[in-house]
C-alpha cells in the first residue's frame, strides 16, 4: 500500500487497517485517538465507528460475557510516516443512537494494551539477590508484561538490589508493575544520574531510564514554529505547514496565578503525597478542556497565560485556530506520576497542538522543539519555548470530509528549565 501525498495537506492521515477481533472494520471507523504518556507502560486508543447493520451486536451476541479483550489492530500513515498498534484489546464499549439515522449507533470503542492485561491478571512472588535494580525490573518485564515490543534499557543501575550478606529483596504478591516500581525505587546510578526512574511504552518501544538522562539526551524529532500570521508566504503552502503550530498554552498553577510547578517544595510535597500538581487540574481534564475550546473560557482562561490564536490569510491547505477545535483526551493513567512532578518543579510546562504530518514523528518520552511567541505585553519577549520532553502525546485522527483531519496534541517540560 503507498503512502498518502500529504505534500498540501499537513494535517491529513490515511487509515490503512483497523480489524476487530480479525476482522476488517475499515469502512465502519470515522475516528481514531491515540494515546501515549510516560507515566504508563502502555498505550490506549478510542475508535468512532459507526454500524449501520448490527455488526457490532452480532458479534456481542457470539461472545460470551461482553466484547471486552477482544483484539484491535490499527495502522494509519501521514506522509512517509506509519504509526501502527497490534497489542490493543478492548476495554470498553460505549453506544449512542445516530443522530442521522434511527437505525444506525455510533460505537465509543476504548481499547488498551494488553500489558496492562498482563499486569492486572499476574502477581509476583519473587526475591532478589545480588542483582541490579536494572535487571530484576527487566526480569519481571520479560516474564509477565510480553514481548509485544523491544526494552529499552537505557542506563544500568549501579550495585546489588540486596546483597546475600544482608539477605534478599522480597517482592510479595503483588502486580508486576508495582512489583517494577518498588524494584526501580530502589535504583541507583553513581554520578551519572539520578532517580526517579521512568517505565513507560511510546511508539517503539518499552523504555527504563533515569528521567535525568531523558531530559539530558533529548533530541527534537521535528521543529514546530508559531507564526502571527500565516499565508503571507509561499512557503506556508508547502513545508511550513507541516510543522506549524495550531495552538499553545503554558500551563499555570491555579492555586496562585504562578506557572505550573514554581513552587519547588510544593512539588516535592506533592511527590510524598502523591498529589498531581505537574497538571493541578488532572492529565485527562487539562488535555480535554484545552481541546474541545476555541476561545478563552474555562480552564484555558484560569490556568493559562499563553495562549496564541494569530489568524491570516486563509486557504484550502492551511487553517486557522480560531475555527479549529483543539484536541481532547481521554483517561490517562500513572505510574509514576509524583516522581516526575518533583523531579519537574520549577519547569515551563505547554500544551501544543500541532499538524499530524509533523506528529506522527514524536513520540512519548522524546524531543520536541518548539518555537512559540512570546505573550502580549512582554518587553523584548518575542520568543519562547525551545527544546521539550514529551510528557504525553495524542493523536486525533478523523475519516471524513471535515479541512484538518489529523492532529497530536503534547503536553511537554522545557529540558533547559530541569537539566
Amino acid at each position: 500500500m503507498s503512502s498518502i501525498n500529504t505534500s498540501f495537506m499537513p494535517t491529513k492521515a490515511r487509515l490503512r487497517s483497523a480489524t476487530l477481533d480479525g476482522q476488517r472494520i475499515n469502512q465502519y471507523v470515522s475516528g481514531l485517538s491515540v494515546y501515549e504518556s510516560m507515566c504508563t507502560p502502555y498505550r490506549k486508543a478510542e475508535f468512532t465507528v459507526i454500524d449501520n447493520s448490527g455488526w457490532v451486536a452480532e458479534i456481542a451476541a457470539s461472545r460470551p460475557g461482553s466484547l471486552a479483550g477482544i483484539p484491535m489492530s490499527f495502522s494509519f500513515d501521514a506522509g512517509e510516516e506509519v504509526y501502527s498498534s497490534t497489542e490493543m484489546v478492548i476495554q470498553s464499549v460505549k453506544s449512542t443512537p445516530s443522530p442521522e439515522n434511527r437505525t444506525s449507533k455510533i460505537y465509543t470503542i476504548g481499547c488498551i494494551g494488553r500489558s496492562y492485561v498482563n499486569d492486572r491478571k499476574n502477581l509476583v512472588q519473587k526475591a532478589f539477590t545480588n542483582i541490579p535494580a536494572s535487571s530484576a525490573a527487566s526480569l519481571i518485564h520479560n516474564q509477565f508484561i510480553g514481548s509485544d515490543a523491544p526494552l529499552q534499557l537505557l542506563q544500568n543501575t549501579i550495585g546489588m538490589i540486596a546483597k546475600d550478606t544482608i539477605g534478599s529483596f522480597p517482592i510479595n504478591n503483588v502486580h508486576p508493575f508495582l512489583a517494577i516500581q518498588q524494584i526501580l525505587e530502589r535504583a541507583t546510578y553513581g554520578g551519572a544520574y539520578a532517580n526517579p526512574t521512568v517505565y513507560f511504552r511510546n511508539r517503539d518501544a518499552y523504555v527504563l531510564a533515569p528521567l535525568q538522562q531523558l531530559f539530558q539526551t533529548a533530541t527534537p524529532a521535528v521543529t514546530i514554529h508559531e507564526s502571527a500570521t500565516w499565508g503571507t508566504n509561499i512557503g506556508h503552502m508547502f513545508d511550513d505547514a507541516h510543522y506549524a503550530v495550531i495552538a499553545a498554552t503554558l500551563l499555570l498553577d491555579p492555586e496562585d496565578g504562578k506557572r505550573a510547578g514554581s513552587n519547588l517544595s510544593r512539588s516535592a510535597s506533592a511527590a510524598v503525597q502523591n498529589l498531581n500538581i505537574f497538571d493541578a487540574a488532572g492529565n485527562i481534564q487539562t488535555i480535554k478542556k484545552f481541546a474541545s475550546l476555541t476561545s478563552l473560557s474555562g480552564l484555558v482562561q484560569a490556568a493559562a497565560g499563553l495562549v496564541s490564536r494569530q489568524g491570516g490569510s486563509l486557504n484550502n491547505f492551511l487553517f486557522n485556530s480560531l475555527q479549529n477545535n483543539i484536541s481532547s483526551e481521554p483517561a490517562i493513567g500513572r505510574i509514576q506520576e509524583q516522581e516526575f512532578l518533583a523531579r519537574t518543579g520549577d519547569a515551563d510546562k505547554y500544551l501544543i497542538k500541532y499538524p499530524i504530518r509533523a506528529g506522527i514523528k514524536t513520540t512519548a518520552g522524546g524531543g520536541l522543539n518548539a518555537r512559540l511567541i512570546g505573550p502580549r505585553g512582554a518587553l523584548g519577549v518575542r520568543q519562547i519555548g525551545g527544546l521539550m520532553l514529551i510528557a504525553d502525546l495524542m493523536h486525533e485522527l478523523y475519516f471524513d470530509d471535515r479541512p484538518v483531519q489529523g492532529t497530536t496534541t503534547v503536553r511537554c517540560v522545557r529540558c533547559s528549565d530541569v537539566v
